[in-house]
C-alpha cells in the first residue's frame, strides 16, 4: 500500500473515531458549560478559548510527531544495510 494511502486511511478511520464520539456525546449535558450569571458566562468562553488555543498547539505537535516517528521507521531499515565507511546511498 502507497505511503499517501496509509496517510489517507490513518485520517479517515481518525475522523471517523471523533464522529463516532461527537455523536455519542450529542445528548449529554456539561454542566460546565451551562453557565448561570454574566461571570460564569465569561468564564464559559475563556474555558472554551483556552481548548482552542491548546488545539492551536497540541494539533501540529501530535502531527509532527506521528510524520517524524513514520519517517524514521522508513529509513532506519535503509541505513542498517549501508556500511559504515560507505558513501553510497
Amino acid at each position: 500500500m502507497k505511503t499517501s494511502h496509509k496517510i489517507a486511511l490513518f485520517l479517515l478511520v481518525s475522523f471517523a473515531i471523533l464522529a463516532i464520539f461527537a455523536w455519542l456525546v450529542q445528548g449529554a449535558s456539561i454542566p460546565v458549560l451551562q453557565p448561570k450569571g454574566i461571570i460564569a458566562e465569561q468564564e464559559s468562553q475563556l474555558i472554551v478559548y483556552a481548548i482552542l488555543l491548546m488545539l492551536i498547539v497540541a494539533i501540529p505537535v501530535f502531527v509532527l510527531a506521528f510524520f517524524f516517528a513514520w519517517n524514521i521507521v522508513r529509513v532506519i531499515p535503509r541505513l542498517s544495510t549501508c556500511p559504515i565507511g560507505s558513501t553510497q546511498r
